[in-house]
């Protein structure tokens, strides 16, 4: 536990530039339009400051499978150590953000509508159906499961294996959303899967898919070369 411990702390020192950097430039484009805003210059609809913020979670899952992990087994870590750090890692900053969106959603909704509109994610998905528990529950299993999609594609790119994988993947994706047909069905999947009416199926979908992202990405960390 004290090396997992390690390499969470390690993993948030290694974060902290990148998440420093996106909460002031995305502080300061929010205080400028805010004033716009007030003033009258600038009331157009603008997405969600709190929505952008929460981009750092896929930023965080690049970042770490991309440096952390040899820095970290060049430290002493095994290669299991590192990846429950970093998916220990991925749950705290997971819970944080999603939390953060809530009540960031609750004072556009309540307070910053009066001099300007913003399209949120928890809204625009409606994530608000069943109330803050609810959207709480819904973001956390949808960012973890963006999360483990993102860190296993950066994970395997080393592998051979990894990279036709991701070609697999880019060109289903790309097949799937060029036609019709499939780009309806891949749509119904997904509001399935993140959208589900029913929170607690939505939510273990979700849970499932992202599970099996990070099983895929374990596959490659411990094959992985230093």
């Amino acid at each position: 536990m004290t090396r997992v411990r390690g390499v969470v702390n390690g993993a948030y020192s290694l974060l902290k530039p990148y998440l420093f950097i996106i909460i002031g430039l995305e502080g300061l484009h929010f205080l400028i339009n805010s004033i716009l805003g007030m003033s009258g210059l600038n009331q157009n609809p603008e997405v969600s400051a709190g929505n952008i913020a929460t981009s750092f979670l896929i930023v965080m899952a690049i970042i770490l499978p991309l440096i952390l992990f040899k820095r970290i087994l060049n430290l002493g870590a095994s290669r299991k150590e590192y990846y429950i750090g970093s998916i220990v890692t991925y749950l705290l900053f997971t819970a944080v953000f999603s939390f953060f969106n809530i009540i960031w959603y609750l004072f556009e909704i309540n307070i910053f509508i009066n001099y300007k509109n913003y399209f949120n994610i928890i809204e625009i998905l409606n994530w608000n159906q069943h109330g803050k528990w609810g959207m709480f529950v819904y973001q956390f299993a949808t960012y973890l499961l963006a999360i483990s999609f993102f860190s296993f594609i950066v994970t395997s790119l080393k592998s051979k294996l990894g990279i036709v994988l991701s070609l697999i993947i880019a060109g289903v994706l790309s097949s799937v959303l060029s036609i019709k047909a499939l780009r309806t069905v891949f749509v119904e999947g997904l509001t399935a899967v993140i959208m589900n009416p029913n929170i607690v199926v939505g939510t273990l979908l979700t849970l499932v898919v992202a599970g099996f992202f990070f099983a895929m990405g374990w596959y490659f960390i411990s094959k992985k070369e230093i």
